[in-house]
């Protein structure tokens, strides 16, 4: 008979495939559990900012282009473009998770959730020290108060596609956006994602598709997943049982990108939990600005889309960028406030607070 694995990861996504490389390395004897048919296979735009590199260095062969510019449309018009410096990657997502994993037992398994939360691991891989819960918004969902769906979809790659340029575009009457992400050489990847209805997003895709891009899809070909953006609960990761990842509310509201801050979350608590260390700065800050962004998206909810086209328009190209990426040191977005729209800056200023980790019990209850 196997021997128990000291932790159960239960979610083979980026939180629990970097803790599972992390505690394997460190000598632990580690199980992930997912009944995907392979790691990495939620629709998403695998698009990850160069700062993921503070966390973790994506191997060559998971990358599928390194992302030099941007566009940004308002309404069909351009607004803000950049060229000339490293933006990121866009990374073949299955491959980078499954290359986290190598040499970690991985079960086509699902994790069971008794009343109040606490996890039934399938028999024979009940861990010796902890459950570690990282199942995305799939098992928690029950106790996310936010969640906001995205659809995307393949289209064949184009000339008129430029390889290393992303393109976001805004519409006013939707708070989300629709993206153009390049993933050459065969495909695009186009979505959108927002506060509507997944039918309703289906139908923007499509019109997005054939009115701007003058391309075609089938319904069948168009993918979705819901998203937890209901901000980050960094108390989850200390709770019984722990919770890291998207299931903790670690994506970004105002982009819905989830890779990088699911790994901050969870090389928190590996430095926390595991190694006993302070918490680190930059999970820290990473909080924060999900917060702060949580609140953004909360007031944008409550204003007219005229207000919201406004909004966008005001902020300077590259505070928006910086804003958005989560990537502006807190200190440095309040010296540059003055130039920010005066209700971002107000909740920049009014999110600076300590927020400790603090320890719970029974199930992460708040």
């Amino acid at each position: 008979m196997a021997e128990r694995p000291d932790y159960l990861i239960a979610g083979a996504g980026p939180a629990g495939a970097l803790l599972a490389r992390l505690l394997a390395d460190d000598g632990y004897r580690v199980a992930v559990i997912d009944p995907s048919p392979r790691p990495g296979t939620k629709p998403c735009g695998w698009a990850v900012p160069a700062e993921i590199e503070s966390i973790y260095s994506i191997p060559g062969d998971a990358v599928i282009t390194r992302i030099r510019g941007y566009r940004v449309y308002l309404s069909g018009r351009l607004v803000f473009e950049e060229r000339g410096r490293h933006w990121g990657y866009i990374v073949d997502k299955p491959r980078m998770l499954e290359k986290l994993l190598e040499g970690i037992p991985l079960h086509r398994r699902g994790l069971r959730l008794a009343e109040g939360f606490n996890p039934k691991p399938p028999a024979g891989l009940e861990p010796r020290r902890s459950v570690v819960v990282a199942t995305g918004s799939q098992a928690y969902a029950g106790r996310m108060r936010d969640m906001i769906y995205a659809v995307q979809t393949l289209l064949p790659w184009s000339d008129s596609f430029e390889e290393d340029l992303v393109e976001f575009h805004f519409d006013p009457s939707l708070v989300g956006y629709y993206w153009v992400f390049p993933r050459p050489p065969r495909w695009i990847d186009v979505g959108v994602g927002g506060y509507e209805k997944p039918m309703k997003l289906i139908e923007r895709l499509h019109s997005f598709i054939t009115e701007r891009l003058k391309g075609r899809i089938r319904r069948e070909d168009v993918k979705g997943a819901w998203i937890n953006v209901s901000g980050a609960q960094p108390q989850l990761l200390t709770s019984n049982p722990p919770v890291i990842g998207e299931a903790a509310g670690y994506v970004y509201p105002l982009t819905g990108e989830g890779i990088r801050p699911s790994m901050v979350s969870a090389l928190a608590y590996y430095e926390t939990a595991i190694r006993g260390r302070g918490d680190p700065k930059l999970h820290r800050t990473t909080v924060k600005w999900i917060n702060i962004q949580r609140r953004i998206v909360d007031r944008a909810l409550k204003s007219s889309p005229e207000s919201r086209a406004a909004l966008l328009e005001s902020m300077p190209p590259d505070l928006f960028v910086s804003l958005g990426l989560g990537s502006l040191p807190l200190t440095k977005a309040l010296k540059l406030a003055a130039r920010l729209p005066r209700g971002i800056a107000r909740i920049i200023a009014e999110t600076l607070k300590p927020q400790p980790l603090k320890r719970q019990r029974g199930g992460g209850e708040e």
